[in-house]
């Protein structure tokens, strides 16, 4: 039998005939079916390349630049949110839109951190303030590469390599750089936006002579001497700070020095004195006698030497010393330098740093055994300290020796050896005064009575020792004063100016005169 087809039939297919049409439809507008609460059906796209599943509608290129050279910078570290990115050789490091305001960090070695928000919708460029500087350092005259030269911002510092390179970061907008070597004079560099500083140093020898505790707070004396250094070839002044008696010549700051009453404020206004003394391109030295500090052991006798009967020692001069082991004592002398060198000295100039020689030296006890080898390490000690707290104060630092230390291989039991001094010093100044010198000393009958002999084999001795520590020069203490010797010879310009030229020929980088009362022999200097 033939189906029947009625009317009910007919109408069921037309109406799934009609639904099918309409699914057809509209899968080919690519609407899709939409659920309740279902978003509304996308094509999928190909994802960002540079980060998986980044939409590239939100897509944006951080940049990175050098903040002087305008130049992209490749490698830095970008930190956007919990992304851990580095930036490409142009500079560019991906983001995304949905960023915004999350914290971005960058940082480059070389350059300061930079440490922001990410703003989506604002600029994406970065720009990096470079903090590391470079350059070369050279001799004025002849442009050689002048190595160990000390390179200061602020605490920071470098030395300059065997071809005067040097690099230092970090190194803050606006810097100066200060550079000192021996020999030279200091030089203050404004870097400017500059990442390459080169820089060429001046040759200084100084020859100075020595302005006394008293005399400095003389008026007529003090100006006597400073007309001869304007009218002859001296062009620098040893000034005693702090003095053999153990005062210091202004008012100090030093709370240690004002409670001990070492504050004698023979000079009431030192800037005032050393703003005249710049103006008139007079070097300036202050001279620190350390050791010897009879004020110091009577106010504090644990810190003073002893004799083995409890006694404190006393010297020759009736002078009390301070233990050079002690570091209580290196801090009060630290610190009388440190004033100074704020005050605006060139140099600080340590003298009687050493152990005591003149008294019962048999019979004294200090805090550590005296050994050859403990006796140095105290001076270096000192020294270093010394050194690591003067040095960023743009200071030259030196120390007077005995003159027989430029011949001892010893310590002589006072702790001077030259070699341990010299890696912390910039000058050496012995004191190869003739007088000083017996009879038959370095193959010379009477030294006095030939002072220029003398001074040339003493200093020829001690340039030739140091010559492995290119960093110091030794610049020698000459006397411009009688001879003490049994022959009491008269010193006049004939013996003053053979020692400055035998010490010139010996290497000695400049000189110092010394006269205990600072009257000196013009006519040997080209004076009036």
């Amino acid at each position: 039998m033939r189906p029947t087809f009625g009317p009910s039939w007919g109408l069921m297919a037309a109406r799934k005939l009609l639904i099918l049409v309409l699914l057809l439809t509209l899968i080919s507008a690519g609407i899709g079916i939409l659920g309740c609460g279902e978003a509304p059906f996308k094509r999928p796209e190909a994802a960002d390349p540079r980060v998986p599943g980044l939409d590239p509608a939100a897509a944006v290129t951080g940049i990175v630049r050098d903040d002087y050279a305008n130049q992209p910078i490749e490698g830095a570290d970008v930190a956007l949110g919990d992304k851990r990115l580095t930036t490409d050789d142009q500079g560019n490091f991906p983001a995304r839109k949905a960023d915004d305001g999350a914290a971005l960090t960058i940082s480059r070695a070389g350059y300061d951190n930079l440490i922001t928000l990410f703003d989506g919708n604002g600029s994406h460029e970065y720009r990096l303030r470079p903090n590391l500087v470079r350059g070369r350092v050279v001799d004025d005259e002849n442009g050689q590469p002048l190595s160990g030269v000390s390179v200061f911002h602020g605490e920071r510092f470098t030395t300059t390599d065997a071809q005067g390179e040097y690099s230092l970061a970090p190194v803050g907008a606006n810097a100066r750089l200060m550079l000192l070597l021996s020999g030279y004079a200091r030089e203050r560099i404004e870097v400017g936006r500059s990442t390459t500083v080169n820089v060429r140093l001046k040759r200084q020898i100084i020859k100075g002579a020595y302005l006394s505790f008293y005399a400095a707070g003389w008026q007529p004396r003090r100006d006597q001497l400073l007309s001869l250094i304007d009218n002859s070839e001296l062009n620098a002044v040893v000034i005693d700070v702090k003095g053999d008696v153990a005062k210091v010549l202004y008012p100090t700051n030093v709370s240690l020095a004002r409670e001990i009453g070492a504050d004698e404020k023979l000079v009431d206004d030192i800037d005032g004195l050393l703003a005249d003394l710049k103006k008139r391109q007079i070097y300036t030295i202050a001279r620190i006698v350390v050791f010897k500090d009879d004020l110091l052991a009577k106010a504090r006798p644990e810190w003073a030497v002893q004799m083995t009967n409890g006694g404190p020692f006393i010297d020759w001069e009736d002078l009390r010393w301070t233990d050079p082991f002690r570091r209580e004592v290196w801090e009060y002398n630290i610190a009388l330098a440190e004033e100074a060198a704020r005050h605006g000295f060139d140099e600080v100039q340590f003298d009687y740093v050493r152990f005591p020689t003149d008294g019962d030296v048999g019979n004294v006890v200090y805090s550590q055994q005296s050994t050859d080898e403990n006796r140095q390490a105290a001076l270096e000690g000192f020294l270093a300290l010394a050194r690591a707290r003067l040095r960023p104060l743009g200071v030259f630092i030196s120390a007077d020796t005995f003159g027989w230390t430029l011949i001892r291989q010893d310590d002589m039991g006072i702790g001077q050896h030259i070699e341990a001094m010299a890696q912390y010093l910039d000058y050496l100044s012995p004191m190869v005064y003739p007088s000083t010198w017996g009879p038959g000393s370095l193959d010379v009958p009477y030294p006095p009575a030939a002072p220029g002999d003398i001074v040339q084999k003493s200093v020829g001795f001690g340039v030739e020792r140091l010559k492995p520590i290119p960093t110091i020069k030794v610049r020698a203490w000459l006397q411009d004063f009688d001879d003490y010797g049994p022959r009491k010879l008269s010193y006049n310009a004939p013996e003053v100016r053979a020692q400055i030229d035998a010490a010139t020929a010996a290497g000695s980088y400049g000189w110092l005169l010394w006269n205990s009362v600072s009257l000196y022999t013009g006519e040997a200097l080209g004076g009036d």
